[in-house]
């Protein structure tokens, strides 16, 4: 009850839970958790070697053609040693089965995710089990896509499969699987452009709005710079700013000035000029008496001083 099928693509290591009875993962490799996880290895889902008919088999013994599950949701998670390309995800499951002593129901239906570590999420590629599926057989295949929205393969490092049965499915009924192979290519991520999750068209438009935004913040400050200078120039020709006067203030006392002193004229001494009609010798005689040698002692403001005609 064994087939080899070719699968190009090396599985590292992948994690589930432990199969029940006589349909647990038995030659797998890695380790099993307290919980039953098991992590680190590869085993029956990844041996290139898929189940045949039940019937031919001992319900009562090991088998190593089927990994088989009681829980409603079953969760596989692939690991892969580089980047690549994942076009399609084949999963080759029992259909359904009622024996003696078993009964099968499959997986209503899955989900398959492609990511790149660290991180742990990416798109959803679901399936639904149809009529067609189980009219080829009590088992085999199921092919599911995995492209982006232009067709493109989608690129990771990790694909996650999860298979959920239909709530009618008991606890004493079995959800069988084995073998999950890959339709993959390699891609190194030196050499790698935008990926799946971010075509080329994306990463067009966000550098144009990056170039447009740099642009209009530019162009803000050559204006506000504009204005800024507009706005200076003009302030500088309203006022052209403080300037000292055109007078210097003097020291009165430096130069002998006292305010106690009375600046009053004297009316002996005649500031007014001769009329016109006064003959020399009058002008003469005037003179003779403004010049006499006697001290006019009344005017505290001048000294006398002795004249010797």
């Amino acid at each position: 009850g064994y087939t080899v099928v070719e699968n190009g693509t090396t599985v590292s290591s992948y994690e589930v839970m432990q199969g029940v009875e006589q349909f647990a993962d038995f030659i797998y490799d890695g380790e099993e958790g307290e919980s039953g996880i098991l992590t680190g290895g590869r085993g029956q889902l990844a041996d290139g070697w898929v189940g045949g008919a039940l019937d031919s088999l001992n319900e009562a013994k090991r088998t190593f053609a089927w990994v088989g599950w009681q829980e409603q949701t079953v969760e596989i998670l692939f690991k892969f040693d580089g980047n690549r390309e994942f076009s399609s995800v084949n999963l080759h499951t029992y259909f359904s089965y009622s024996g003696t002593n078993l009964e099968v129901i499959a997986a209503e239906r899955i989900d398959v995710s492609v990511f790149r570590s660290p991180s742990t999420e990416g798109q959803v590629h679901s399936y639904t089990l149809t009529a067609n599926d189980k009219a080829n057989g009590d088992f085999g295949f199921i092919h599911i896509r995995t492209t982006n929205d232009q067709g493109r393969p989608i690129e990771g490092d990790e694909v996650r499969c999860t298979l959920k049965r239909p709530v009618s499915a008991s606890g004493t009924t079995f959800l069988l699987l084995s073998e999950v192979t890959f339709n993959s290519t390699a891609k190194p991520l030196d050499h790698e452009g935008p990926s799946a999750e971010f075509p080329l068209i994306t990463v067009i438009a966000v550098l144009a709005v990056l170039v447009v935004l740099c642009s209009a913040v530019v162009m803000m400050g050559i204006v506000v710079q504009f204005y800024c200078y507009r706005k200076r120039n003009k302030s500088t020709a309203l006022d052209p700013g403080p300037h000292e006067p055109d007078y210097e203030e003097v020291d009165m006392n430096s130069i002998g000035y006292n305010e106690s002193v009375d600046m009053t004229p004297n009316p002996a001494y005649s500031t007014s000029r001769p009329e016109a009609t006064d003959t020399y010798s009058e002008i003469e005689e005037e003179t003779a008496d403004n010049t006499t040698d006697t001290p006019n002692t009344a005017d505290p403001h001048f000294t006398y001083v002795p004249t010797y005609i």
